[in-house]
């Protein structure tokens, strides 16, 4: 898995709430008309679909994302075929789309990242589309072959924005297919035709729609939706994939060779299983290959290191080769990479987007694919999910929660304001847990020759003329902790020392992850419906001002004390001299990666009063004469 992360201005805030009243009426840009789609499943788990769908443009803003639909499909396990497409304008004039109209093209299913697939895509390019017409179009999908031969899975959703006039959902299969289903707020009816088949049906309409942020957690379980599968239980799934890849664990003498010499002179099996992790996240480039049926199958751990390279799949095939050539037992693990954490009702194998290795003696999970994770850190997408053990015996866990131990950054700020309103600083911090691996991926993304731009564009973005250079430690080291260090010089800040003035205290340049940053989610509506990403943290920051001997402070803001739940916060403001030192101290602590509706409303009552105590200022004024 590969994050893609802007330079030194992370957003990423520990709850991500919708900045949309979550009972406002939203701008609806299309709404569908109708939506019909038949499946007929053979007892081996292939499949023939097809649908037709009409959506009318309501809104100008919509129009490009209306006039082309795109559809993704493996060529090597299926077709996809346009059996019609039009256009109907609002006057009833009915436009054929033409053949050069309809495009098929490679997936770039992972822009970013290096991908060699054998998924395609095929868009239809509706021509002369304007608000109150109509594109109409029917489309086949045949599988000729199925993913987990002998399964199927089926599974769709509607979101709370999505405006849907009619929905119909018909599937046929034999009754020798044992299928499970789930559904919610759906019409749900199981009949037999004359064949003696399973018919079975939804139905569904969303004429009234609500605003919806598309970062809430757990949204499939929490939508309208319907989920038909053939596996029994999520270990099914296990077995089913395991049995795929147990051939591919090989320990080949080029693998003994490697796993003996890289540990050489150790015995102790924790240090072997580091020494072996931070190898394979140094030295195997992740690049997927979902060819055929790669998608779910690992290449051979041998072939992977010869090459040096491979998807999520093959990183853990590797690993556990390395890891069996010195005794160590471990296993993958099918994880959501997402904001996903409780497992769907029935199981379906399309919840899991990616695959990590768990070592038992250790309980150890570790993601190789994340060349900046050191051994035993901890990062976002693995904390508090419901996984999947693809052992014979483990079945599913819930990894552990980020906890304000892990998840932690001081930072410490220490600047000299001269009487012109110049100032002279050094900001340090020093990261753990998620944040310190989002710090990493981004400073190993930064041209080293480009630092100083760097930190003259963040001063910027606060409105600052200034400059910097800043120094970090190696992003791929297996310290827990991660340095960064800025010195930066401001000509001019705005302060006019010479008259009464208002200073507030806060850092001069956004590098993500502030107290700020961290209770932003105050300002959001509650969405009442969807939980939201929790993240618990623990930030220290301490400000150490020089005023000019010329300014003296006439007021202090007061410390403050919040003790609510699980968020605890304490300020400090003192003055020495000529000196004022702030000190914050903020923790969220929840173990658990996501928040209820509730949760997030009791919560914000205690960022607002944090926030207050964000905006308070010192008051400076020139000693008199």
């Amino acid at each position: 898995m590969v994050k893609s992360i802007p330079i030194l201005a992370l957003a990423i805030s520990v709850l991500s709430a919708s900045a949309l009243a979550a009972d406002s009426t939203p701008a609806v840009k299309e709404e569908v008309i109708s939506a019909f789609e038949t499946i007929a499943v053979q007892a081996d788990g292939r499949f023939v679909s097809e649908w037709e769908t009409k959506r009318r443009l309501l809104d100008a803003s919509g129009r490009d994302k209306l006039a082309t639909k795109t559809f993704r499909f493996n060529d090597q396990l299926s077709t996809l075929d346009v059996i019609e497409a039009e256009t109907i304008k609002a006057d009833g004039r009915r436009i054929q789309v033409q053949p050069d109209q309809i495009r098929l093209q490679e997936d770039p299913a992972a822009t970013g990242m290096p991908v060699f697939s054998t998924s395609k895509q095929k868009s239809i390019i509706f021509p002369d589309i304007e608000v109150g017409d109509t594109i109409h179009y029917r489309v086949r999908k045949t599988q000729t072959e199925s993913d987990f031969p002998g399964n199927f899975t089926y599974s769709d959703s509607f979101n709370p924005d999505e405006r849907i006039l009619a929905y119909k959902l018909v599937l046929k299969a034999p009754q020798s297919l044992n299928l499970r289903s789930e559904v919610s707020a759906m019409k749900e009816v199981r009949e037999t035709d004359a064949n003696g088949d399973k018919l079975w049906s939804w139905t569904f309409a969303q004429p009234d729609v609500r605003s919806f942020d598309d970062g809430k957690t757990d949204v499939f379980m929490n939508s309208p939706h319907v989920t038909v599968t053939t596996f029994a239980n999520w270990e099914a799934i296990a077995h089913a994939y395991q049995a795929r890849a147990n051939d591919k664990v090989a320990v080949t003498p080029d693998i003994q060779t490697l796993a003996d010499n890289l540990t050489r002179g150790v015995s102790d099996q924790r240090e072997q299983t580091r020494i072996l992790y931070n190898w394979v996240r140094t030295n195997v480039r992740y690049v997927a290959l979902y060819l055929a049926q790669g998608g779910y199958v690992p290449h051979a751990a041998g072939d992977i290191l010869r090459n040096r390279y491979g998807d999520c799949k093959d990183h853990v095939v590797l690993l556990e080769a390395l890891l069996k050539a010195k005794g160590i037992d471990s296993h993958g693990v099918l994880i959501a990479s997402g904001k996903l954490y409780k497992l769907t009702p029935e199981a379906i194998p399309d919840y899991f987007d990616h695959i990590i290795s768990y070592v038992p003696a250790l309980d150890l999970y570790l993601d190789s694919t994340a060349q900046y994770l050191p051994f035993g850190g901890q990062a976002y997408w693995l904390a508090g999910k419901s996984v999947l053990h693809v052992d014979a015996s483990t079945g599913t866990r819930t990894t552990p929660a980020m906890t304000a131990t892990d998840n932690k950054m001081s930072t410490s700020l220490t600047v000299s304001i001269g009487l012109d309103g110049s100032i002279n600083g050094k900001l340090n911090e020093l990261s753990h847990g998620g944040i310190a691996f989002d710090r990493r991926s981004v400073v190993a993304g930064v041209d080293p020759l480009r630092r100083s731009d760097v930190i003259k564009q963040l001063l910027a973005r606060n409105g600052l003329n200034g400059k910097g250079e800043f120094t970090a430690g190696d992003p791929s080291s297996d310290d827990i902790g991660y340095p960064v260090d800025i010195g930066f010089s401001v000509e001019q800040t705005g302060l006019d020392l010479a008259n009464p003035e208002a200073l507030p205290i806060e850092m001069p340049m956004a590098l993500g992850y502030s107290i700020a940053d961290m209770t932003s989610f105050a300002n959001d509506a509650t969405e009442p419906h969807y939980g939201t990403g929790c993240a618990a943290s623990d930030l220290t920051e301490t400000y150490d001002i020089t005023l000019p001997k010329e300014v003296a402070v006439q007021f202090l803001p007061k410390d403050l004390s919040v003790n609510d739940g699980p968020i605890q916060y304490r300020s400090t403001y003192k003055k020495d001299g000529q000196n004022i030192r702030v000190n914050r101290h903020y923790i969220m602590s929840i173990d658990k990666g996501y928040c209820s509706p509730d949760e997030v409303g009791h919560m914000k009552k205690a960022a607002i009063i944090i926030r207050q105590d964000l905006q308070r200022k010192v008051m400076l004024a020139p000693l008199s004469n």
